[in-house]
């Protein structure tokens, strides 16, 4: 009704309504339509990027890949539209990129995807989902070593920030090694040593993940010895990699010793047991419940480190002291959380739960 009313030829947001009307016919799934109004539409509007990047979802959409992946190209082509239209941001850009991105992976064109996902980063440096999918493809099309490469190449890493968001994606999407072999050349004489520290504990926690645990400590060790600011942290992790391994700790019981002081991520090396040094008060339960919390986290990290090195032996033994723990050591607020805990995994399918089940008692 509203287009009936107006001549688009002199009307400043017919292109809009265009647009509003095409994208109603999408949600409806009436795909042919919405590319018959967008055909109609940029005829008048020719230059008008979003219409071409909606006729390459719509072609998509119809099953038609090649002229989709035509489409899509040309919208980045054209780039961002000219002043005169509203546009939604990203569209000839980062969103058309990472669109692009999604139907060359479904058409098995690796190589174009990983292409595509890095001018979607490399036009929106904050974006996380196209960083994820470039990593995933090359891990699991054996090009994880090439990761290091494509970095150095492809994206300009101005700040520490940037940095280590990248790092953690590639945590996350489990190319260890490449992040390994990345941190190593991020490493230079001229940094200041609190940025070698720094570089150092997230390279060791990345081999702990990979099962390399002589590694880490190689990593750790140094660290710890320097009393600098990461030391406590440094400090920490060398426990849990004795009590891992069976070697005495300090503390009475270390299993719980370890889950419930060690784990702290805010405490100091050398801290005393049971009280908050700086306050000189006892620790509550709800700050023993915390330092459980992340004591678990960093027990999933070891059992990570075993799966990845083949350690099964290892995996066997935390599986047990975990239960365990679990049997013995666990507070009426924790046991709480395992209820909660438990409940929600009840809901997931049986695959999900044998790896996290036996922290729960089933």
């Amino acid at each position: 009704m509203a287009k009936a009313g107006i001549d688009p030829t002199i009307t400043s947001y017919a292109h809009l309504l265009c647009k509003y009307e095409i994208r109603c016919l999408e949600h409806l799934n009436r795909w042919q339509e919405a590319l018959e109004h967008i055909d109609a539409a940029l005829e008048l509007f020719p230059d008008y990027t979003d219409l071409i990047h909606h006729r390459g979802v719509c072609e998509d959409a119809l099953g038609h890949v090649e002229k989709a992946e035509f489409w899509l190209r040309e919208a980045v082509r054209v780039g961002a539209p000219p002043p005169m239209y509203h546009t939604e941001e990203g569209l000839g850009t980062y969103q058309t990129w990472y669109t692009l991105g999604r139907l060359l992976e479904g058409k098995a064109d690796l190589e174009g995807a990983v292409d595509a996902y890095v001018e979607a980063v490399r036009a929106k440096s904050s974006l996380l989902p196209p960083l994820y999918r470039i990593f995933r493809i090359m891990r699991v099309s054996g090009q994880e070593q090439q990761i290091p490469q494509l970095i150095k190449e492809r994206f300009a890493l101005e700040s520490e920030e940037a940095i280590y968001k990248v790092l953690g994606v590639m945590e996350q999407s489990r190319c260890y090694e490449a992040a390994v072999e990345w941190l190593t050349e991020l490493t230079s004489s001229g940094d200041s040593i609190e940025k070698r520290e720094r570089l150092s504990m997230a390279e060791a926690l990345l081999q702990i993940q990979r099962g390399k645990w002589k590694a880490a400590r190689l990593k750790l060790e140094p660290i710890q010895r320097k009393k600098g600011l990461y030391a406590g942290q440094a400090s920490r992790w060398l426990d849990r990699l004795h009590w891992a391994q069976g070697r005495p700790i300090a503390g009475n019981d270390g299993l719980c010793n370890w889950l419930y002081h060690h784990s702290r991520p805010d405490r100091l090396e050398g801290e005393g047991h049971g009280k908050d040094e700086e306050s000189n008060t006892p620790v509550t339960k709800g700050d023993s419940a915390n330092a459980g919390y992340e004591g678990w986290q960093a027990f999933g990290l070891l059992m990570e480190g075993c799966v990845q090195s083949g350690q099964w032996g290892e995996f066997h033994a935390l599986i047990q002291m975990g239960r365990q723990q679990l049997a013995t050591g666990v507070s009426s607020g924790e046991r709480r959380i395992r209820s909660k805990q438990k409940s929600l995994l009840l809901g997931q399918p049986i695959r999900q739960r044998v790896r996290v089940g036996w922290f729960v008692g089933s």
